[in-house]
């Protein structure tokens, strides 16, 4: 299955989370014609922003689902919740989320200053039966200078990311509830796979691509 994104709102995010290559830009709406896609809403927004705007163009497609950095999970389809703008500093807790049901998956923004904290968060949200994906920070401006990274041709332009051997460290230690962001395409079939069975009561999850 196809994953398209879909951004009705005019202009920059304006959560400014740290280092998010969509802060670079200015964008108009896109908003693609409805097929049998899975339809990200607000991947370089938030869904919660222009929220009336978000809702009435979700309603021209059939499988969607939403973003956002708020504590609102109330949208009529899954959500992907990212706990932590700042990486420095603990995330939302669980205990903080009162539609826990909504949730598609977390995901967790990962550099190397705030990797225990990410681990604590992690354990929180996968003790609540939530699946957790690990975002690594890509530094576009300023060099990481340390083992934990590689200079790496980027899809828009040439990084410093983290090494492989260093996500799959952090992974392992989180949990099988716990993945880093791959195929984040794939993953977002999965999990939006899982959460309509989930709610329809179906054994059939989409695994296509999570082989």
């Amino acid at each position: 299955m196809k994953v398209v994104s879909c951004i009705p709102q005019t202009g920059p995010c304006p959560m400014k989370c740290r280092y998010c290559w969509y802060n670079r830009y200015s964008h108009g709406p896109e908003t693609p014609e409805p097929d049998s896609s899975l339809v990200r809403m607000n991947s370089g927004h938030d869904s919660n922003l222009e929220k009336d705007l978000v809702l009435k163009t979700a309603k021209r497609y059939r499988r969607v689902f939403f973003n956002t950095m708020k504590n609102d999970l109330d949208f009529p389809g899954p959500v992907v919740l990212t706990i932590n703008n700042v990486e420095t500093v603990h995330g939302l807790h669980p205990s903080g989320v009162q539609r826990k049901d909504n949730l598609m998956f977390v995901r967790i923004r990962v550099n190397p200053d705030n990797m225990h904290l990410v681990l604590l968060d992690a354990i929180s949200w996968t003790g609540h039966h939530v699946p957790v994906i690990l975002t690594p920070t890509v530094y576009f401006d300023r060099p990481r200078q340390d083992e934990l990274y590689q200079y790496a041709l980027g899809t828009w332009r040439p990084t410093n990311a983290f090494k492989t051997r260093v996500l799959r460290e952090v992974q392992a230690s989180a949990g099988p509830l716990v993945k880093m962001i791959d195929d984040y395409d794939a993953q977002c079939v999965f999990y939006y796979g899982a959460w309509e069975a989930k709610k329809t009561g179906s054994c059939a999850v989409m695994t296509e691509g999570l082989q």
